[in-house]
């Protein structure tokens, strides 16, 4: 999942339903829609995934009810990388340039800021692994998204987010995969393999 949140029940789900439609605190509303959309997604079938996209759809809607659009904002990704899964990369597409119009404009030593960004181009990288490429422009886009997946890299690892560093480098290394570039493939897999071993993210 776009968040990297630990594997969660149907027990928490039911538990995140609850607090999500209990709360009106507006950052508390925007994680639980955020972690029980996560819920839904690890199922991966497509009632769970509709449900995982309508979590978050309801949740933006509240906010921007609420007046917190950054916070509705924040959800973009999470809907990008539903999408994606769905087979819908044209729309996690424009949601991803979405996102990266809002936060673009928020200063980028914000932490909130950096790590949707970093969000945005670890979904543009992964979006080429789902959808070809145009005739003729293979190498350039492949080059492109295996420079985003390196962004989203070195900023999650300036967080200290290992879990989203780890899934930036498994991006890269099946983008050099597809470059024929096999001895930094292997060397970019190892490496995300090492981080979720350590992690216990099998």
């Amino acid at each position: 999942y776009v968040r990297g949140e630990q594997k969660r029940t149907v027990t928490e789900a039911e538990m995140l339903d609850a607090a999500k439609q209990a709360t009106d605190e507006p950052r508390a509303l925007c994680e639980a829609a955020r972690l029980l959309a996560a819920a839904h997604y690890e199922k991966g079938d497509s009632p769970s995934l509709d449900r995982a996209l309508s979590e978050l759809t309801d949740a933006s809607r509240r906010l921007l009810e609420r007046g917190e659009a950054a916070l509705a904002a924040c959800l973009l990704n999470d809907q990008a990388a539903i999408y994606l899964r769905m087979g819908d990369p044209v729309r996690a597409m424009a949601l991803a340039e979405q996102s990266r119009a809002v936060f673009s404009r928020v200063d980028r030593t914000d932490p909130v800021a950096g790590r949707e960004l970093a969000q945005t181009d670890l979904l543009i990288a992964r979006i080429l692994l789902h959808v070809p490429a145009r005739p003729g422009r293979e190498a350039d886009a492949l080059s492109a998204a295996a420079d985003h997946a390196l962004a989203a890299a070195r900023v999650f690892e300036k967080l200290g987010e290992p879990f989203e560093r780890a899934r930036a480098l498994e991006t890269l290394g099946r983008l050099e995969l597809r470059r024929g570039r096999l001895d930094r493939a292997i060397e970019q897999l190892r490496a995300a393999l090492s981080e979720q071993e350590r992690l216990s993210e099998v």
